[in-house]
């Protein structure tokens, strides 16, 4: 679309040079608004490359979170510390847990849990402490 109204604007500058008409200078006018309209051309280009670039970098990033997992996904490696999310029936709450072998044991409670009765829903990786600073 923008390629034909550069051409047409070039096009009809020429027709005006070519020609003699001298109308209200609108033939330098012309090329300035064809020219304006591939700078911008070029700038979009540019700035699309980018954004591509910072949407990948920003997907990059985002599969490193940890993320709530669903246990119907997939369940952590046996012996795993994870955090899980017990659902009841009234509300929920986020425990610390181990999974191993088909059960989950709460490691500040001691409650166990089967996922198979539905009260562990989700699980997430345990993140990595704040390292310590060398002073």
């Amino acid at each position: 679309m923008y390629d034909d109204l550069v051409k047409r604007l070039r096009a009809d500058a020429d027709y005006m040079d070519n020609n003699g008409i001298m109308l209200f200078a609108a033939a330098p006018f012309y090329r300035e608004c064809a020219d304006a309209i591939e700078e911008l051309q070029q700038t979009a280009k540019h700035y699309k490359g980018c954004s591509d670039d910072w949407y990948r970098e920003a997907c990059d990033y985002k599969a490193m979170l940890p993320r709530w997992i669903p246990v119907t996904e997939r369940l952590p490696e046996d012996g795993s510390d994870v955090l899980a999310y017990l659902k009841y029936e009234v509300g929920g709450r986020i425990a610390a847990a181990n999974y191993d072998k088909g059960m989950w044991q709460d490691c500040v409670m001691g409650g166990l849990y089967r996922t198979e009765e539905g009260v562990v829903t989700h699980w997430m990786p345990i993140p990595q402490p704040p390292k310590e600073e060398n002073k």
